[in-house]
């Protein structure tokens, strides 16, 4: 699967505004519910009978295999997008029907060429995508390409970043080993994996 957004003509300078990332933590996240739909609230009650009516243990399932299907979801609740406004607190960032569409085209399994202006978190978007894979398959390999290494690390910082979050270390502990400090845990095989694409491109 291969996906490129073409770069066009940014968009009027009213419309850009800088962007901030925020996290709601589990509790928060229990304070104020997420809405279900009938098939998700009917999911969430079969895990609610299969978890022997732990709830706690039932809404972290659910969160999982919600994290799993749904990148909007993942993006602008779990990891809190949708507060993300600019520093004048007039826009927000995220726009649902622009990014739900967005996140929607990201999860298809065929090619696609995405035509959309500059500074609309294509590349945001294309991030958690990588992380969501990856949280599906822990054995996946994924290509990330840019015009040079320095933009590569770059990414993969914020990556790792995604991977780090508290909730995120939590559901998937079985899959994701604790980053230490400053990443020091992970460090070592994304250099590597770094150091061996350089080798490559040098050839």
């Amino acid at each position: 699967r291969s996906i490129f957004f073409l770069m066009i003509r940014r968009p009027p300078r009213s419309t850009l505004f800088p962007y901030t990332t925020l996290f709601r933590s589990y509790q928060q996240m229990k304070q104020k519910p997420f809405e279900m739909s009938t098939y998700e609230r009917n999911r969430y009650n079969s895990m609610v009978e299969e978890c022997n009516g732990d709830k706690q243990e039932a809404f972290d399932y659910w969160l999982r295999w919600k994290i799993k299907t749904d990148l909007f979801f993942f993006g602008n609740d779990i990891l809190g997008w949708r507060n993300a406004c600019s520093k004048n607190h007039k826009r927000w960032r995220v726009d649902p029907k622009l990014h739900r569409w967005m996140a929607g085209k990201l999860m298809t399994k065929e090619d696609l060429l995405l035509l959309i202006s500059r500074l609309h978190l294509k590349t945001t978007w294309v991030k958690l995508s990588i992380v969501q894979d990856v949280l599906c398959d822990p054995n996946i390999r994924i290509g990330l390409f840019s015009t040079t290494t320095k933009l590569v690390r770059r990414e993969l910082t914020d990556i790792k970043r995604i991977f780090a979050t508290p909730i995120i270390l939590r559901l998937f502990r079985e899959q994701i080993p604790m980053p230490g400090k400053d990443f020091k845990n992970w460090e070592k095989s994304t250099l590597d994996e770094i150091g061996r694409a350089s080798c490559r491109e040098r050839v």
